[in-house]
């Protein structure tokens, strides 16, 4: 339960987790839930299973979250207006170390200039992105990848044509398959400048937008 000088109305947040085995194989979920101004809400919900005899759990995760569902256990520190959701499946193997985790999101954030004075100007910002993730060991693999991100106008456009792979071990980078092809496609469509202003603040920036296309 959250108390303070600023919060009037109830807020709660609550963790549960439930495990069930069966002649069938085993079940997980994960709930974490909100009670704002005394209404219920689902933020986070994972669910998997463990089939009897095999090796590799399956399951499904969800994610619905708000800036009035989370600020009130940011012990007193404030957020921009946000929303997120999502949902997709992921895939877990213990013994070989195995992840996978595919899924779709949508979020919208505004009032930056919490966090940054500077993002005062940049409204409200919105990012659709769809992804496939692969993970073995010390390999990683990006099997799919799209983002967009918009403000007032579109702003950026990023596609993951074909797989890329990660070796954290060997520190190497190994992009899509032998034959050739364009692999990542970046179309930057209005990027502004004044993002960039928080990174350097040593440094004066002026203009408008970036504009380009990176493949």
């Amino acid at each position: 339960d959250a108390f303070g000088k600023n919060i009037t109305e109830q807020s709660q947040l609550k963790l549960s987790v439930d495990l069930e085995q069966s002649p069938a194989g085993e079940k997980y979920s994960l709930h974490a839930d909100t009670l704002v101004g005394g209404v219920p809400e689902n933020i986070l919900t994972l669910s998997a299973s463990l089939p009897l005899g095999a090796q590799e759990y399956a399951g499904q995760w969800s994610l619905k979250a708000r800036t009035a569902q989370v600020e009130p256990f940011s012990f007193g520190g404030l957020l921009p207006d946000f929303k997120v959701n999502g949902d997709g499946r992921f895939g877990f193997n213990p013994g070989r170390a195995a992840l996978s985790l595919q899924g779709e999101l949508q979020g919208e954030v505004n009032r930056l200039e919490v966090l940054n004075a500077s993002w005062r100007d940049l409204g409200a910002v919105s990012l659709v992105t769809k992804f496939d993730i692969t993970g073995a060991g010390s390999v990683i693999r990006l099997n799919q990848l799209d983002v967009r991100l918009n403000g007032a106008q579109p702003i950026l456009e990023l596609q993951a044509k074909r797989a890329a792979q990660l070796n954290l071990k060997e520190q190497r980078l190994q992009v899509g398959p032998a034959d050739a092809g364009d692999t990542l496609d970046l179309n930057i469509i209005g990027l502004p400048i004044a993002w960039f202003s928080p990174l350097v603040p040593q440094v004066k920036l002026t203009g408008g937008l970036i504009t380009g296309r990176l493949t």
